[in-house]
């Protein structure tokens, strides 16, 4: 991806914001046992396989497991979104009070 950050993780992670213009494809590789999800910010797209319906302006997307992510922006606008992921904790989930 080429850009570090100057934050320090404990556990390996990606948040990338895209911006792609109109009638232009992309796809980004996330690593295999990573999870990950899209939340799309401006403009209608394509995820997954070209003649798939349309994802409307403000909808999130859960990625599964080695998928990656392929996007056509198949508007007249530009189309912007970002990647969240991250590896698993593996942890359990631990409640207290109102707070996870």
């Amino acid at each position: 991806m080429g850009v570090q950050s100057s934050v320090q993780t404990q556990i390996p992670t990606m948040y990338l914001d895209f911006t792609l213009q109109s009638n232009v494809q992309h796809h980004q590789s996330i690593p295999e046992s990573w999870n990950a999800f899209v939340y799309t910010f401006e403009g209608d797209w394509v995820f997954g396989i070209l003649n798939s319906p349309p994802v409307e302006v403000h909808h999130l997307l859960v990625l599964g497991p080695g998928e990656g992510l392929s996007v056509w922006n198949k508007s007249s606008m530009a189309l912007r979104f970002i990647l969240v992921g991250g590896k698993p904790l593996n942890e359990a989930v631990v409640q207290q009070g109102i707070l996870l």
